[in-house]
């Protein structure tokens, strides 16, 4: 088979984009080191019209992230209180940071990463709204004539 190396990470949002956000899924978990952890899943809509589900893990040992997040959504008065419940955070918008977090030991590939949060402001109706349906091309390998190259 024939391929261009160069298009391994074709699928992931380019580093440094800035992408509207939603908390679709947010639990409490507990860390293989047992701490305390929400596990949320961003789904994200880049400028370029890629779609992305991102989870992020904030563990209670690390709360910088948690703190930009709870920033972002307008949530400091619970984070100041140190704790922050999962289920609060679900359906909520915000704008996030992508970065590209490469795979140095070559078994699983580079992958998208939250870097950082802010509110997401007021929609002037450019962009896919976060929680509209997002129409994506649907990729079938039993059909080759819908191969996208």
């Amino acid at each position: 088979m024939k391929f261009n190396h160069e298009d391994a990470n074709a699928n992931l949002i380019p580093k440094d984009t800035w992408c509207d956000g939603l908390i679709v899924e947010s639990i409490d978990t507990t860390s293989k080191k047992g701490n305390e952890m929400i596990v949320a899943t961003f789904r994200l809509w880049a400028p370029d019209g890629r779609t992305a589900d991102i989870d992020h893990y904030f563990v209670s040992d690390y709360p910088g992230m948690l703190k930009k997040l709870c920033s972002a959504l307008g949530m400091m008065e619970q984070f100041n209180g140190d704790e922050v419940v999962a289920e609060s955070l679900k359906n909520k918008s915000v704008r996030v940071l992508v970065k590209i977090q490469e795979d140095k030991t070559g078994r699983y590939g580079d992958k998208n990463v939250c870097a950082a949060f802010e509110a997401q402001p007021a929609s002037d109706g450019s962009t896919p709204q976060p929680g509209a349906p997002v129409e994506q091309e649907s990729f079938n390998p039993a059909k080759p004539d819908e191969i996208p190259f």
